[in-house]
This record gives structure tokens, sequence and C-alpha cells, in this order.
């Protein structure tokens, strides 16, 4: 049985490419000295719907989405001519379904 005391939050996903919009995970390699700057800096993009950081080489993960492809590589361009860092382009390629089922 589920435990809904972990469930901490539960939101819908919109494909963005079904709205006619586009979207991308993005990759950085941050120098931890300064790390909360260039947090600062990217969460400055209206583009970025979110980011994060990794235990990884590439610490920094964004999610880039904007309402076309090309807007979506406009603004990577952007963020790597602000930050002065390489920003690593990873769209999703395919899309898998996972089913989530919850017993009443």
């Amino acid at each position: 049985m589920l435990d809904f005391a972990a469930l901490l939050r539960l939101d819908p996903v919109l494909d963005a490419q079904r709205l006619g919009g586009a979207f991308s995970l993005c990759a950085m390699r941050v120098p931890r000295h300064c790390f909360e700057e260039i947090t600062q800096m990217v969460d400055g993009f209206d583009e970025v719907a979110h980011n994060y950081e990794r235990e990884h080489a590439l610490n920094m993960w964004v999610v880039v989405g904007a309402d076309s492809p090309e807007r979506v590589t406009e603004t990577i361009s952007a963020i790597e001519q602000a930050t002065g860092l390489d920003v690593v382009n990873l769209p999703r390629l395919e899309e898998f379904y996972v089913g989530l089922k919850l017993e009443a």
C-alpha cells in the first residue's frame, strides 16, 4: 500500500511540443565557488523552468522551455554568453510513459 504521507507533490506534466512549444534538459559544469551566482543568472531567464544541483561533473541541470525550438537554442546561447560557461543541450529524443495507478 502506498504511504501518502511520503507523497509530497503531484503535478501534471504538460507536453510543451503538443502545445506548440519546445523544451530541453541542459547541463552545465559550474565551479563550486560561484555556483550561487550562476544559479541566480540562470534563474533570471524567463525560459528557465527550474534548475537543480547534482553530484556530478555536470553539476547544474536546467530545464529550458520556450515557444519554439529556435527560442530554446537562443536561450541556451544567451545563458552561455551571460555565464561564460558551456551548456550541454540534451533534448528529448524519445518519450516514455510510466503509468501510475493508485488503489482507492
